[in-house]
């Protein structure tokens, strides 16, 4: 399992656009038995929650939800030029604007807050895990927490 876990947080993805939904309608057509499913994502695609919902039906489907510290707050640094891994854009930012890194630091917040809630209306569990911490302590403890609820 931590192996399995380990090579999905090193994996480097070749540059095209994630497609959530249509990953969900793939597992959804080939997977017959019931099984568990662990969907490891940054999850900033939202478009997914009716495919993952009817997947959760027949499913455990195990939401992964991996982020960087720097996805959570930017730290005061100056001018950064930030590129898109899927669409390629770069874009310009100011750092050292407090205003500018609250709001990306809310923005962020909200963007998690949301995928949780609308995990939670589905009916999947969600595991967080940061890039900036051995996520072992994380595992171990959402399926200490798993159990004791089932």
């Amino acid at each position: 399992m931590l192996r399995l876990v380990r090579e999905l947080l090193y994996f480097k993805m070749p540059k095209r656009k994630t497609d959530i939904s249509q990953a969900l309608d793939y597992l959804a057509k080939v997977i017959r038995k019931k099984a568990t499913i662990f969907l490891v994502s940054d999850f900033i695609e939202t478009d997914f929650k009716k495919p993952l919902s009817l997947l959760s039906k027949r499913h455990d489907v195990i939401a992964v939800s991996v982020r960087d510290l720097a996805e959570i707050s930017l730290p005061n640094i100056g001018l950064i030029e930030f590129a898109d891994a899927e669409t390629g854009e770069t874009i310009l930012v100011d750092t050292s604007s407090s205003r500018f890194r609250n709001k990306y630091s809310s923005t962020s917040s909200q963007r998690f807050d949301h995928l949780k809630n609308m995990l939670r209306t589905i009916n999947v569990d969600c595991i967080s895990i940061s890039t900036d911490k051995p996520y072992i302590q994380d595992l171990v403890r959402f399926f200490h927490m798993r159990h004791s609820r089932h």
